[in-house]
């Protein structure tokens, strides 16, 4: 049954790898083939049958739980494709590695939606409203990163808002949150982060 996954999935351009569960299994069954064609003692033989069985099962199991997303997406008529957009010019400069891009293509692979393309720009409202809609005219999904701390050039919640053609509302939810984090610091709460917490009108804060 894996196996004929493992063959659909290839034949759709989705490389799956195998887990630890998958090596041990292959292992074992390497290991009972041996002691069955050298006839080695019986007990032993049994013992290896069993391990290689129980290993095959469990990895199994592991494979379809942990590629659930891709076979539901893959063969369940679900077809999209995302784009990553990441915000800061101290991306641009070569200042901080851009492992949030990393970190979200690696889940968006794990639910079957493929990333065709990954763009970086800088705090600059009309390069970052340009990169919006190039991003909108040629993938389903487009995430952003970056861009929505405290200070005035932290601009990607102002310009997705314009872009849908919204205002940003105070979301007190995540104001109450803010306070209690500069009370856990024990740090006086600015003016400024007031900011981090406005969203654009009717947007699902999660």
């Amino acid at each position: 049954i894996i196996t004929g996954f493992r063959l659909i999935a290839v034949e759709n351009g989705v490389v799956i790898a195998a887990s630890w569960w998958g090596k041990i299994k292959t292992v074992m069954q390497m290991a009972m083939i041996i002691v069955v064609m050298l006839g080695i003692n019986d007990l032993i033989g049994m013992v290896l049958i069993a391990l290689a069985t129980i290993f095959t099962v469990i990895s199994g199991v592991d494979y379809i739980v942990k590629n659930i997303g891709v076979l539901k997406n893959k063969y369940g008529g679900m077809d999209m494709n995302a784009e990553i957009l990441a915000v800061g010019t101290e991306l641009l400069l070569g200042d901080i590695v851009n492992t949030n891009a990393q970190y979200i293509a690696q889940g968006l692979a794990e639910l079957g939606i493929d990333v065709y393309y990954q763009t970086v720009v800088g705090d600059n409202p009309e390069r970052l409203k340009s990169a919006m809609h190039s991003a909108f005219d040629r993938a389903d999904i487009i995430i952003t990163t970056g861009g929505l701390g405290p200070t005035e050039d932290d601009l990607t919640k102002e310009i997705g808002a314009q872009y849908f053609g919204r205002k940003l509302v105070l979301d007190e939810r995540a104001l109450d949150r803010i306070k209690k984090f500069f009370d856990k610091m024990k740090r006086p709460m600015t003016d400024n982060n007031v900011k981090q917490a406005m969203v654009p009108e009717n947007a699902v804060v999660m």
